[in-house]
């Protein structure tokens, strides 16, 4: 919804959008973790179990996949990144119809062919096919 809010002030300053659309998820977890340190709850014993947090590594190959899914975004035309973004944030059909004028099923059409479209980037691409074979980019698909 933070990305749907700021949509209407958005200014084009030659960065991707999709680039700001990052910028406020990342703003978002970072938020959400902040609000959990806060309501830690001290406990007796400790569990047995190790932190569950990503560790360096996993940090590391997630920078790799937003960098990745974002090369692969900004290949899609105008229309398709936006509804694709849109929805990925969890704006509904309705709404981004609203949003860029569109009917919702024309939305959902546009939606499911950037899907199918970045599935065809992909294939196309040996570097991006070897690193979804791999399964990093596995969320992503």
């Amino acid at each position: 919804m933070a990305v749907y809010r700021i949509v209407p002030r958005y200014q084009d300053t030659g960065r991707p959008f999709t680039a700001l659309v990052f910028a406020i998820a990342a703003n978002k977890i970072a938020d959400a973790q902040r609000g959990f340190s806060r309501s830690a709850v001290l406990v007796d014993e400790i569990p047995e179990q190790t932190e569950p947090s990503p560790g360096p590594e996993e940090r590391a190959m997630t920078s790799v996949n937003f960098r990745v899914a974002n090369q692969l975004i900004d290949r899609l035309p105008c229309k398709m990144r936006e509804v694709l973004v849109l929805r990925a944030s969890g704006v509904s059909a309705e709404n981004v119809a609203e949003r860029l004028g569109m009917s919702a099923g024309t939305v959902r059409v546009t939606h499911h062919r950037a899907v199918a479209k970045l599935r065809k980037l992909v294939e196309e691409s040996d570097e991006h096919q070897d690193l979804f074979r791999r399964g990093h980019l596995a969320a992503a698909s």
